[in-house]
């Protein structure tokens, strides 16, 4: 399977997952709006009750406080669906098989070679996910690299560190994958919530 078609896959069932969601949450926010017009109607009632200039600013005391407890809620349930969504992508890049991970390696690999131009292969020491190392050698032997590898391994889903002396280039799947959220967090939010 090509890295277009796992691509086609992943945004297919992002956007059925993104619908189911989306019916989940619109039920929510009509639940919670009903249950906050009952409770500001119980609070007029019990406003009423007292002088009109106190009434009036009771009432809006109560719906500014409301309005900001509706937003304030609303706020967190569109922070969950992002952070739903973004779990989502992270246990599709889990399910990579041997060749969408070997794609993703060499893209990495190529990314590790630029940062480190200039520098003796022979300087340079990677540290394989664990279980992973034989597909990395692949990786390496077709581009041509030949850095050291470490004999310790990294608890990563994929990818590996790249170091020297003086400095480090994490190329671990989290450690991109983290990135990438930062990233398009915003981007995600956009297409979710506008």
């Amino acid at each position: 399977m090509a890295l277009e078609d796992i691509i086609k896959e992943i945004e297919k069932e992002k956007e059925e997952k993104l619908k189911e969601l989306d019916k989940e949450k619109e039920k929510e926010i009509l639940e919670l709006k009903k249950k906050y017009e009952r409770e500001l109607r119980e609070k007029r009632e019990e406003i009423l009750k007292g002088t009109r200039e106190e009434f009036e600013k009771k009432i809006l005391r109560t719906e500014e406080g409301l309005k900001r407890k509706k937003e304030i809620l609303i706020l967190e349930e569109k922070r969950e669906l992002l952070e739903k969504v973004q779990k989502i992508a992270f246990e599709e890049i889990k399910k990579l098989d041997e060749k969408g991970e070997k794609e993703v390696l060499e893209k990495l690999v190529k990314k590790a070679s630029l940062e480190t131009e200039g520098i003796l292969d022979s300087e340079l020491e990677i540290i394989s996910a664990c279980r992973k190392e034989e597909l990395l050698r692949k990786v390496l032997k077709k581009s041509q690299k030949e850095y050291q590898f470490s004999s310790d391994c990294l608890k990563s889903i994929g990818g590996f560190v790249l170091r020297t002396k003086n400095f480090e280039i994490n190329c671990t799947f989290e450690s991109i994958f983290d990135k990438i959220k930062d990233e398009t967090e915003i981007k995600i939010a956009k297409i979710l919530f506008e």
